[in-house]
């Protein structure tokens, strides 16, 4: 192979690489939904990256094996590529730029309301009555409540109020800290002697382990809480692979450029024209055999122009004097055109006549 081609097939191989982190990244966004009871976006990720791998595998193949098709298929597949793995980052990034979560006093956790998150990721939740019931039944066999009220850990309440808990487990598992619920379990809670109109959740919230605040706005909040660092913790491994795939790209497009530059030179060096200069040197070889013909017809119509002149009788010169007289006839000369000029064929006749 030539050095080009050398370079390609490296730059395809670490691209075949960078592929295995953006499968990496949908496969485990789309399992950490799966525990979390979500289905947002979960393998468009894995998708892309598995035809990312694709891509590269050709653009190995053509340039180990000089196969042009397979290159030129790599190029466009992964500028294309490239093109929705960014525009996959920019939406991310765009619908997860707010948190929702808010501090609350004395608390080590923070609590979750749904104005703090984009439009897009609101409407998930809220919009379809459907869904969310597909998601509540989800969460209630999930162990996400069930482990936190098995933990021995909280003796007191403030033990408990001192933890770190999750957003779904501060979201689904106890009463917003506005209610002035009364701490007994971290999944049982003492209801004040009157409900506090504050918050729209304090009465959704009950002590049976099937409703707890499933259907609060909380929850719903800390579900997306849940997704959005989900969605910022593969976005880190997605943006180091597209700044890396964006790099070879262009590495490898230059030297593909050099590849072909390489070859069209070998071409030319062993005297494989390419078309254009084929065709030229055809019309160049048939205009100068066609001068060749022409100087071959203009020589043999001089040769026979000097031969019939040598033939031609010459008449006695006449003198006045008796002598002998030597007369040399002046010298003709006859030219004739060859391909690389006139050439001058000089022919002399001499003779002597006695009176």
């Amino acid at each position: 192979m030539a050095v080009s081609n050398n370079i390609t097939a490296c730059v395809t191989l670490m691209a075949l690489i960078c592929a295995v982190p953006v499968i990496a990244s949908g496969v485990w966004f789309a399992s950490a939904q799966g525990e979390e009871c979500a289905r947002l976006a979960r393998w468009p990720v894995a998708i892309l990256g598995g035809l990312i791998l694709l891509a590269a595998l050709a653009g190995f193949v053509g340039a180990y094996w000089n196969r042009r098709r397979l290159l030129a298929f790599y190029l466009f597949a992964m500028v294309s590529l490239i093109a929705l793995l960014i525009a996959l980052l920019v939406f991310a990034f765009a619908v997860t730029r707010g948190s929702g979560a808010y501090p609350v006093l004395g608390r080590a956790y923070d609590e979750y309301h749904l104005d703090g998150f984009s439009m897009w990721l609101r409407g998930y939740v809220s919009d379809d009555p459907a869904r969310w019931e597909r998601i509540k039944a989800c969460l209630v066999v999930s162990d996400t409540c069930k482990k936190l009220a098995r933990q021995a850990g909280f003796l007191t309440a403030d033990q408990f109020y001192q933890s770190r808990l999750s957003p779904l487990q501060s979201g689904c598992c106890k009463p917003p800290a506005v209610c002035g619920y009364n701490y007994v379990s971290p999944t049982v809670w003492a209801g004040p002697a009157a409900r506090p109109a504050a918050d729209a959740d304090c009465g959704a919230w009950g002590n049976d382990p099937s409703q707890l605040c499933y259907e609060c706005e909380s929850c719903r909040a800390g579900l997306l809480a849940a997704l959005r660092a989900q969605w910022h913790r593969a976005n880190v491994a997605l943006v180091v692979a597209t700044v890396a795939l964006v790099f070879l790209y262009l590495v490898g497009c230059s030297a593909y450029k050099n590849a072909q530059a390489e070859a069209l030179f070998r071409r030319y060096k062993w005297g494989q024209k390419p078309s254009m200069l084929r065709v030229n040197l055809e019309a160049s070889q048939t205009l100068k055999a066609e001068m060749r013909e022409s100087a071959m017809k203009q020589r043999r119509a001089a040769a026979l122009s000097a031969t019939d002149t040598v033939a031609a009788p010459q008449k006695r010169p006449k003198y006045t004097t008796s002598a002998a007289a030597d007369a040399d006839v002046s010298s003709r000369y006859a030219d004739a055109c060859s391909g690389n000029g006139h050439r001058r064929i000089k022919i002399r006749f001499s003779f002597k006549e006695t009176i």
